[in-house]
C-alpha cells in the first residue's frame, strides 16, 4: 500500500459516511451521487487492502479496521483545515498587521506608494505608520515597538543592532517656492543663501552628516543663525509657500511639488550629497509574512521612482 495514492476525497468521503451513518446521507452531505460515494469508498479500501465499512440496507457501520483508521483520518483532515484557516487568517484584520516607521524623507513618497501595493495584494491588511527622526524610530525599532523603518541610511555609529537593506540613492536639495527671489538664478549664488531664513532637518548641520557634507561642499559653515529646525513635510511645505525661506531636504520629500512646479530646487550642484535610502530592520528580527510583504512592496515602489508617474503603484 502506498500513501501517495490516497486523496483528500477518499478521506472526506469515508468520514462523511461514518458521521452520517449511511451512503445516502453521506452523498447528500457531499453533494455527490450515491454511486460516486460507493466508488470512492471502494477505491479507498482497495488502496488500504482492508474493508473499512460494512454496508447494510440504508446503514453503514465501521469494521475493526475502519475503527482504527477513522481517528487518524479525522486528525489528518482537521490539521489540513487548520493550516488553511491559518493562511486565511494571515489576510484578516485580526492577524495581518504591521507597524512601520517612516522618516520624513519617505513619508510623502515611497511609503504611500508601498502601502498602495500592499493594499492591492492584501486588501484586509492593517498598516500602522509612525513618523519621526531616525534616532526616535531606531529606538522604537530596537524596543520592538515597530516592525521596520524606511528612510535614509544611518551613520555607522547608529547602526548597532540594526541592518540596512538598500533601495536607491537620492540627493539633498535647496528647495524654495516657485517665485522665490533666487528661483530663477542660473546658477544660484551660494553666498546669497545667508540672506534668507533656512529650514534645516537638525539643530545644526553637523547633527546631520548628509547636510553637513552638502553645506561644507558649497562653502557654507555651521554659523547659520537664522534657521528653523523642522522636518515635518506639511509644516515645511506651508512655510515655504508663504515665505522666502530656503529648506534643505531630501529630493523624495517634495518630489510631487517639484514635478508640478509648486516648489523648485535652487540651481546648486548637490550631486555630492547622494544618500542611500532603504529598509532598516532589527538585526535579530523574525521576518514574519507581513514584514516580508512590506519589504517587497518597498522594492516594487522604489523601481517606479524614475517613471513619469513617479511613486505610483505598478499595474
Amino acid at each position: 500500500m502506498s500513501a501517495d495514492r490516497l486523496k483528500l476525497r477518499h478521506l472526506r468521503c469515508f468520514l462523511a459516511v461514518f458521521r452520517s451513518g449511511g451512503i445516502s446521507a453521506a452523498a447528500e452531505a457531499l453533494s455527490l451521487s450515491q454511486p460516486a460515494v460507493t466508488k470512492t469508498l471502494k477505491e479507498l479500501e482497495s488502496i488500504l487492502g482492508s474493508r473499512l465499512i460494512e454496508r447494510g440496507r440504508g446503514t453503514a457501520k465501521l469494521t475493526i479496521q475502519g475503527e482504527v483508521f477513522m481517528p487518524r483520518a479525522a486528525a489528518c483532515i482537521k490539521e489540513l483545515d487548520r493550516a488553511v484557516e491559518s493562511v486565511m487568517a494571515a489576510d484578516s484584520k485580526m492577524e495581518w498587521h504591521i507597524h512601520i516607521g517612516s522618516m520624513p524623507s519617505t513619508e510623502t513618497s515611497l511609503v504611500p506608494a508601498a502601502v498602495s501595493i500592499v493594499q492591492q495584494d492584501v486588501p484586509a491588511a492593517v498598516v500602522r505608520i509612525s513618523t519621526g527622526p531616525l534616532k526616535y524610530l531606531a529606538t522604537m525599532l530596537l524596543d520592538d515597538q515597530i516592525d521596520l523603518v524606511v528612510g535614509h541610511m544611518p551613520a555607522l555609529d547608529q547602526m548597532v543592532g540594526l541592518t540596512f537593506e538598500h533601495l536607491y540613492v537620492e540627493p539633498f536639495l535647496f528647495v524654495v517656492r516657485h517665485d522665490h527671489p533666487l528661483a530663477s538664478a542660473r546658477p544660484c549664488d551660494v553666498g546669497a543663501l545667508k540672506k534668507f531664513e533656512m529650514i534645516l532637518p537638525e539643530n545644526s548641520p553637523s547633527d546631520n552628516a548628509h547636510v553637513a557634507r552638502l553645506l561644507a561642499a558649497i562653502g557654507l559653515t555651521d554659523d547659520i543663525t537664522d534657521r528653523i529646525v523642522a522636518m515635518a513635510p506639511a509644516f515645511v511645505r506651508a512655510f515655504l509657500l508663504q515665505s522666502d525661506a530656503i529648506c534643505v531636504v531630501p529630493e523624495g520629500m517634495f518630489m510631487r511639488e517639484l514635478a508640478t512646479g509648486e516648489l523648485t530646487a535652487l540651481a546648486i550642484d548637490t550631486s555630492h550629497s547622494l544618500s542611500p535610502v532603504g529598509v532598516i530592520l532589527k538585526e535579530d528580527a523574525e521576518i514574519k509574512p507581513p514584514i516580508e510583504v512590506m519589504r517587497r512592496a518597498f522594492h516594487a515602489a522604489s523601481k517606479n521612482r524614475e517613471k513619469p508617474g513617479r511613486w505610483s503603484a505598478p499595474d
